[in-house]
């Protein structure tokens, strides 16, 4: 089973007020079709039976052509459209939308002809069962069998009957266990359908995670205890004396009243209305159709809790295969939470997998309980691995220091370039700048080579690092070789894209007797489309400019030297971003 929850809450704040659809159908029979039903005496429509879950019989008394706007005799296929054709019945089993809770659907069938019941609304006292003919024809008179979708009209009285025992629950855990919070709590509206229910209620302040935990075991006990639900009318005066019970503000009923009780029978309650236990159950007035033992819901789960206006929330709940579903989602969440933390090989792709599961639990809609629950462990487990990931990182950057030196000491002093493979620290730059730094402590005048390995990722860090004096001198042995002309400085980095097109270049011809040199720095289109830019890397060393692939700048070539440490540190930085 899906549930279209977005969905679900877009049609709650089209019907905040009671009504984006409702006032929307109102148009359906409108004044002068009722006053045409009125004229050709056509009864009122006698929905008595819609609380008896079986298969009813009624004859049409009338049949509105909404296309043309036309009362017909007949009404046949080709007439086409959910909201087509209303048929009104002398008596009928379909329950119209009414008390927040959703029309049923079915069919009207008579012979081999069909009618598809789409909608069922009510209009001064005529119930229009809104839909379309979809084989062979219908007409005034006929005697038709009505088959009410009983399978979607369980979910919707299970959510109904719920949302009873809901009301109970949060007047329970805000009200009488808080005798000192002063604040009432008074049903606002609700709304009802196969797949969830809503409920408003008045209060003050958002329920905490223990208030909507408490809440929902005082509806679970109940549910556990396979209350039985009676019904019955009662006298308007007498009903509204009975203890507990608390009327919707402004709310108009009828004389006699239809009530329904959970746990507690009708007679009793009104053999002794003033008597203060009955406030231990649920009490209502409603027209609604309700299941027959609350055992039914099976199981109710809180998904969300918000603020409809200044002193009203807004609860949604899921029962049966729903609330199954928001639990088993729930549970996949807590897993993959649980799996991230099984990775022995802790790093921040893990906090930030965290952090990306943490957003995920956010947007779900998933018990409330259990996603406040997961997302403090989530925030906890970050938290802790963060401290894990620097503690860890503190020592093997003194680990690989540490190896650094044990390389140098084993180093012959006669040897001037060292070549090291190692996997014992990834390719963590930080780590393999660390061999580097621990070498160079001990033995600085050495040109040295690292490849640190990452064999389960299959990838490898170079650094090379050469000592100032070995840059000075081979500037002063090549100085002459191309000068500073732009051209031969220009084919050299050609000739090394021709190679590898895939690095960045940065080369500085000198000319000594001139005092000058120029620098050209070049980055590969992939580098740029990362915000690269060789602008920033000319710029590293002197005044220059170019576009984010090619830029140059110029400087005196005593400055060579120092130009060559400065672009080599600002490519580190470059390197960094990839």
């Amino acid at each position: 089973m899906t549930v279209d929850m977005e969905g679900f809450q877009n049609e709650m704040k089209t019907n905040q007020v009671g009504g984006g659809r409702v006032a929307a159908a109102k148009t359906f029979l409108d004044t002068f079709s009722l006053d045409k039903l009125k004229t050709d005496g056509v009864p009122l429509t006698n929905d008595n039976v819609k609380y008896v879950w079986e298969t009813a019989e009624a004859t049409v008394a009338a049949i509105l052509n909404k296309v043309s706007g036309e009362f017909v005799s007949t009404i046949g296929a080709d007439v086409t459209g959910d909201e087509a054709v209303g048929v009104i019945l002398d008596t009928t089993s379909f329950y119209s939308e009414a008390g927040g809770q959703i029309y049923d659907t079915g069919v009207l069938e008579v012979g081999s002809s069909v009618y598809e019941v789409k909608k069922v609304l009510s209009f001064g006292g005529y119930v229009a069962h809104i839909g379309a003919v979809s084989s062979g024809s219908l007409s005034v008179g006929d005697k038709v069998s009505l088959k009410v979708n009983y399978t979607r009209r369980l979910p919707i009285a299970s959510n109904h009957t719920a949302t009873h025992q809901l009301n109970w629950a949060l007047r329970q855990a805000l009200e009488r266990e808080k005798p000192d919070s002063f604040m009432e709590v008074n049903q606002k509206g609700s709304l009802v359908n196969e797949e969830m229910l809503r409920f408003d209620f008045s209060y003050n302040a958002k329920l905490s995670v223990e208030e909507i935990a408490r809440v929902e075991e005082l509806f679970n006990e109940a549910v556990a205890k396979n209350l039985q639900v009676y019904t019955r009318e009662v006298p308007l005066e007498l009903a509204k004396s009975i203890a507990g019970l608390r009327p919707m503000f402004g709310e108009k009923y009828p004389d006699p009243v239809n009530m329904v009780s959970i746990g507690q029978s009708l007679d009793e309650i009104v053999a002794n209305p003033g008597n203060e236990k009955w406030t231990q159950f649920s009490i209502e007035f409603c027209g609604g159709t309700h299941i027959k033992n609350l055992g039914e819901v099976q199981r109710g789960v809180i998904v969300s809790e918000d603020s409809l206006m200044k002193g009203v929330r807004r609860i949604v709940m899921l029962t049966r295969d729903a609330a199954r579903v928001a639990i088993a989602q729930g549970e996949a969440l807590v897993a993959e939470h649980q799996a991230l933390l099984a990775d022995t090989n802790v790093s921040d792709a893990t906090v930030k997998a965290l952090s990306v599961l943490n957003k995920k639990v956010g947007d779900s809609q998933v018990p409330i309980v259990l996603k406040a629950k997961l997302r403090d462990d989530i925030d906890t487990s970050i938290k802790n691995l963060n401290v894990l990931i620097k503690q860890r990182a503190s020592g093997l950057k003194t680990e690989a220091t540490a190896y650094g030196v044990a390389l140098a000491q084993a180093t012959n002093d006669a040897q001037k370039f060292v070549v090291d493979s190692t996997d014992k620290f990834g390719a963590e730059r930080e780590l393999v700048q660390a061999v580097i730094d621990g070498f160079l402590s001990v033995k600085a005048e050495v040109g040295v080579f690292v490849i640190g390995v990452d064999a389960p990722k299959d990838k490898a860090l170079v650094i090379a690092t050469l000592p100032a004096s070995f840059v000075a001198k081979k500037l002063s042995e090549k100085k002459n070789k191309f000068g500073a002309e732009r051209e031969l400085v220009q084919a050299v980095i050609d000739g090394f894209l021709s190679v590898r097109a895939e690095v960045g270049v940065f080369v500085i011809g000198v000319d000594a007797p001139k005092d000058k040199a120029l620098v050209i720095a070049t980055l590969p289109a992939s580098f740029v489309a990362k915000k690269l830019s060789a602008v920033e890397w000319a710029k590293s060393v002197g005044k220059g400019g170019g576009k984010p692939n090619a830029a140059q700048a110029g400087i005196l070539a005593s400055a060579a030297a120092d130009a060559v440490v400065a672009a080599t540190a600002f490519a580190k930085t470059l390197e960094a971003s990839l």
